[in-house]
């Protein structure tokens, strides 16, 4: 087996849960929530059109990194979201409607790449 040293993605791994852990332990909560879900078909759990969900919950809804919905709400690209201080949520019916609307036929309709 390789060291963490010399395999970049045990040490990408080994470092994320550092990051996890230490996040886990400031919220109080489990490290899984901070994780990325690599190869996460769904989400776990099923949810109703009003629920809010962290960004991380709405990166694997949307099967998109974290850091790419960050992009989104900078450039207004992504699905609508909800802010509240420094929390941001999203709507699970918004990321519905965002699915809908960039869901295309074939790549000769408008929008699509």
């Amino acid at each position: 087996m390789k060291s963490p040293k010399k395999d970049p993605q045990a040490a990408l791994r080994a470092g994320l849960l550092r990051l996890a852990s230490a996040a886990a332990a400031q919220t109080r909560t489990d490290a899984s929530e901070f994780l990325p879900h690599y190869g996460t078909a769904r989400p776990s759990r099923r949810y109703r059109r009003n629920d809010l969900l962290r960004t991380m919950e709405a990166a694997v809804v949307l099967n998109v990194s974290v850091k790419t919905l960050q992009n989104w709400r900078v450039t207004g690209a992504g699905p609508k979201f909800v802010k509240v201080g420094a929390a941001v949520s999203y709507r699970y019916s918004d990321l519905l409607a965002f699915i809908r609307k960039n869901t295309f036929a074939s790549t000769s309709e408008g929008g699509a790449q």
